[in-house]
């Protein structure tokens, strides 16, 4: 099962750009991780990854109930800084991070990740089941 996670991981490594691949729990503890021998601690971005996200759904889930105008789950969340880009997708029981140089194709980026997070799941589905 976890050479099943690691090779969907690294089909986002094949995007040019993308460094580092992370699949963590929503608390953040690591499940899987790959690099493109970009050296960073995955427990610590794992981690500040499931909190932005967790912050950013709840922050919506109150703004959903008060203001009656928005709605639904927090699929995607993208933090763009000076050096790099950090796209963090949400999968079955989880959070997929995606680590890339500031130059990335954020489209491509998208449209792998989209397919990355469904095989995902799928295989996250079975580990809950």
């Amino acid at each position: 099962m976890y050479k099943q996670l690691k090779s969907y991981l690294k089909a986002l490594l094949e995007v040019d750009g993308v460094m580092s691949v992370i699949l963590n729990s929503p608390d953040g503890m690591v499940i899987e991780h790959v690099n493109n021998g970009f050296e960073s601690d995955p427990d610590i971005t794992g981690a500040l990854a499931a909190g932005i996200f967790g912050m950013i759904k709840r922050s919506m889930l109150r703004v959903s109930e008060e203001e009656k105008k928005f709605g639904g789950d927090v699929n995607q969340v993208l933090i763009e800084i000076s050096d790099a880009k950090i796209m963090s997708v949400s999968v079955t029981d989880g959070i997929l991070s995606i680590v890339s140089s500031k130059d990335v194709n954020l489209g491509m980026l998208r449209l792998v990740s989209e397919k990355v997070a469904k095989k995902v799941s799928t295989v996250m589905n079975g580990i809950s089941e």
